[in-house]
């Protein structure tokens, strides 16, 4: 991995000179008290070796220091950026060699920055990715969200809490489970910007699984239908289908498989640093956006194909299911392509949940009611 490294330090001293080697540049002399910024391009790590990137000269014990203000990569800030912060003290007449985690830098020696704090975080991507072609499409900005509301990316007030994870779905669900409903569909399944539990499938069952995640397209429900029939063997789908505008594309950096949900409209979260090393991924994403605005047929036309796929695949599964829409041009395709007695009523869209854009509590929770009976889930 090539990272593009910057520090913002400041220089504590009123007359002695501080040294500063950085790696591959020239000595820095600095006598008096300031902000520098040190930049190291295209720095080489595998993001489990420390990175030496200065030596420090120093006067002992004339209350001089220097001060990892700031870190970024490539150009993004680093959060909690001290626990990547490693000193090796050296050659220092009071204190002994010794490694150090600190941003405060008072003695001669090696500062050094430490990916170990929190691999994860160096390698974080907005989805999910997995060294197979064919995993899980999941959002991993959801799974750090504490909020008491579903997550709604960028629109979210919630403080989220750092953990950089990267899953296929909600970590409470194990293998086999045999859960007795398992939904598949996009953010009106998922239940954006509602109350957890207040989303229609936690209101059929509160033993439901839901993969489903914000943006998700027909193409990565089908994948993440055909992924969890496998796993957990529930006994009955419900699938809620989004609309046409969204595609799944797939592409491979660093022996790692991505899926990249796209759609004209998405929102998504904040560029991750690797993605900003990515020039090229950059561009050709705008060229998928481009491709489902100027095709629509064409998709359509592909979404028609993948959706009597997933009829059949559950046809050769054996159990129950059903099909539903919020989308208008969706539900048509699905009176043409699903027999009768798998399609439920269409989902309401009455955009009244906090963010003013997905159905509210009040409409997950009187549709719920309207197909509890017809799906065999019995009373509330």
């Amino acid at each position: 991995m090539h990272l593009d490294l910057e520090l913002d330090l400041y220089i504590h001293t009123q007359s002695e000179e501080i040294t500063i080697h950085p790696r591959s540049q020239a000595p820095l002399k600095c006598g008096r008290p300031g902000e520098i910024t040190l930049r190291f391009p295209g720095v080489d790590t595998d993001a489990t070796s420390d990175i030496p990137l200065f030596r420090l000269e120093i006067q002992e014990g004339l209350y001089q220091r220097v001060t990892v203000l700031r870190m970024r990569v490539f150009g993004a800030e680093v959060m909690d950026h001290g626990k990547f912060c490693l000193f090796h003290t050296r050659l220092n007449r009071y204190t002994p060699d010794q490694e150090q985690h600190t941003s405060e830098l008072s003695y001669n020696g090696q500062f050094l920055v430490h990916p170990r704090g929190d691999i994860q975080q160096w390698t974080w991507f907005p989805h999910h990715w997995s060294a197979e072609r064919d995993g899980f499409v999941a959002a991993n900005w959801t799974w750090d969200c504490d909020s008491d509301h579903n997550c709604d990316g960028l629109l979210c007030l919630s403080t989220h809490t750092n953990r950089w994870l990267n899953l296929p779905h909600d970590p409470a669900h194990a293998r086999g489970d045999g859960t007795p409903l398992l939904a598949v569909g996009c953010s009106f399944t998922a239940g954006t910007a509602l109350p957890r539990g207040a989303e229609w499938p936690n209101l059929l069952s509160d033993q439901s699984i839901k993969v489903a995640f914000p943006g998700a397209g027909i193409d990565a429900c089908w994948l993440n239908m055909e992924r969890a029939l496998e796993k957990f063997r529930p006994e009955r789908v419900i699938v809620c289908l989004p609309s046409h505008d969204r595609r799944l594309w797939r592409f491979r950096r660093d022996g790692r498989h991505f899926r990249l949900p796209v759609g004209v409209h998405t929102i998504g979260r904040p560029d991750p640093w690797i993605w900003n090393s990515w020039r090229d991924v950059d561009r050709d994403l705008d060229l998928v956006k481009r491709d489902i605005v100027t095709n629509h047929a064409r998709l359509r036309d592909r979404n028609r194909i993948i959706m009597a796929r997933m009829v059949r695949s559950l046809e050769a599964w054996g159990g129950r299911y059903w099909f539903t829409t919020w989308d208008d041009e969706v539900h048509d395709d699905l009176q043409g392509l699903v027999d009768p007695d798998h399609r439920l009523p269409a989902f309401p869209r009455d955009e009244s949940a906090r963010d003013q854009r997905h159905t509210s509590a009040m409409g997950h929770r009187q549709w719920a009611e309207s197909v509890r009976h017809r799906v065999g889930m019995g009373d509330a």
